[in-house]
């Protein structure tokens, strides 16, 4: 009785080796690619030639406006005031369906 062959477990090439060297050869090329980018990258943010921030001489707006101040406090010293009624005098109704 002769030989036969199993063609159910076919590689992709004629050899297992192969097929594996060429996956690990793609994934070596992928890998040095990606480090070789990254340290470009590296090296251009490191002399900033990109990704940089303009600076700001005065970002910071020192004049404060008193009325607007004043209005805001008045607003809060208002809501203090309507907080401590409420809690003297808390509602009568507990549910807030009714």
């Amino acid at each position: 009785m002769p030989h036969r062959t199993h063609r159910e477990f076919r590689t992709i090439g004629e050899k297992a080796n192969n097929d594996w060297r060429s996956i690990l050869l793609g994934f070596v090329i992928l890998a040095l690619g990606a480090v070789t980018m990254s340290f470009y990258v590296f090296i251009k943010v490191s002399k900033g030639e990109i990704f940089t921030v303009a600076s700001e001489t005065n970002s910071v707006k020192t004049d404060v406006d008193e009325e607007a101040l004043e209005s805001v406090m008045t607003h809060f010293q208002e809501r203090k005031i309507y907080l401590d009624t409420l809690r003297a005098n808390p509602p009568k109704r507990i549910d807030p369906s009714l």
